[in-house]
């Protein structure tokens, strides 16, 4: 019994993510799509927590324009 709660638990949130997870693999670009397709679907949590979303884009902005190698 315990191991089909966990099983459930695991494929909720792999059922959201399975579109993303495919366009982000198969479209040119789809991880920026992806990206904005989740910020636009999680908008009022976004607009929420605006300030740490801003930080987090302004460091994967950097590091694709300055990558270390």
């Amino acid at each position: 019994m315990r191991s089909l709660r966990s099983i459930a638990a695991i494929a909720g949130p792999m059922r959201e993510l399975g579109p993303y997870a495919i366009i982000g693999l198969v479209v040119p670009g789809g991880s920026l799509i992806v990206l904005g397709m989740w910020a636009y679907r999680h908008r009022d949590w976004a607009a929420k927590h605006l300030g740490r979303l801003l930080i987090i884009v302004a460091s994967m902005t950097s590091a694709l324009v300055f990558p270390h190698g």
